[in-house]
């Protein structure tokens, strides 16, 4: 696995202050120090020639420096050996393995809870209906389905009591009782009418806004456009 390099390396202003070795520092050798260390985390290491590690600390500073500061670093060990052309910083060191650790640990719990989500998706989704039949019929656990959702819808006593509740007319709750359980309790793009209070609510609301009439209004109409007006009124 690609590491990902952290941008920022922790710095704790009481282990700064507090380490022996940096308040023996002049202040020259305590700001290039801080440079170095900056440059170690972005590249993993720093030059261990001092003219190099002159260059990096920039601002004019001397050899003399660079090899005062140096000795902050040390070389990088192998197999208990120390190798390479380069130093590295054993604190630096040790915060960007604890970070590595962290990326791993963190790569791992994210698939594991990945994986986890897919096995709930798939366990949870409904099994696929099976096709209509010739003659236009489901089969058994197709009909158990649609029983099971026909089980859900109120009966003409629920309707009538929910409706007083409303204020809304008895004739207008069963007028729309009759015309939901005509269509099978389908709203008009064809799904399943679950919050059968709400559509009532909605009811009650244009019934409001007819002025309230506490009897079926007669229509003029003949009994084609009747039907079509009706209709219409419970497209919600």
């Amino acid at each position: 696995m690609s590491k990902k390099k952290a941008p920022a390396f922790q710095f704790y202003p009481g282990d700064w202050l507090g380490s022996q070795r940096v308040t023996l520092m002049s202040l020259e050798e305590e700001g290039a120090y801080i440079r170095l260390l900056s440059y170690c985390w972005q590249h993993g290491s720093i030059p261990r020639e001092p003219e190099k590690i002159a260059r990096l600390i920039g601002k004019g500073a001397s050899i003399t420096l660079a090899q005062s500061v140096a000795t902050m670093f040390q070389p990088p060990l192998d197999n208990g050996s120390t190798v390479g052309d380069v130093l590295v910083h054993d604190r630096l060191q040790a915060q960007r393995d604890e970070y590595n650790a962290w990326l791993e640990k963190s790569r791992k719990g994210g698939k594991a809870s990945a994986e986890a989500r897919r096995r709930n998706r798939v366990e949870c989704e409904p099994p696929l209906q099976p096709p209509l039949q010739a003659n236009g019929n489901t089969t058994s656990s197709s009909t158990s389905s649609i029983e099971i959702e026909r089980e859900r819808t109120p009966s003409l006593e629920e309707v009538l009591a929910f409706a007083q509740n409303l204020g809304l007319a008895a004739w207008r709750a069963e007028d729309w009782w009759n015309e939901m359980e005509s269509v099978s309790w389908l709203d008009h793009r064809g799904r399943p009418v679950h919050k059968w209070q709400n559509s009532l609510a909605r009811v009650r609301t244009n019934w409001v806004a007819m002025g309230s009439p506490m009897q079926p209004i007669s229509y003029s109409k003949t009994q084609k456009d009747s039907k079509t007006e009706r209709r219409s009124k419970y497209e919600f």
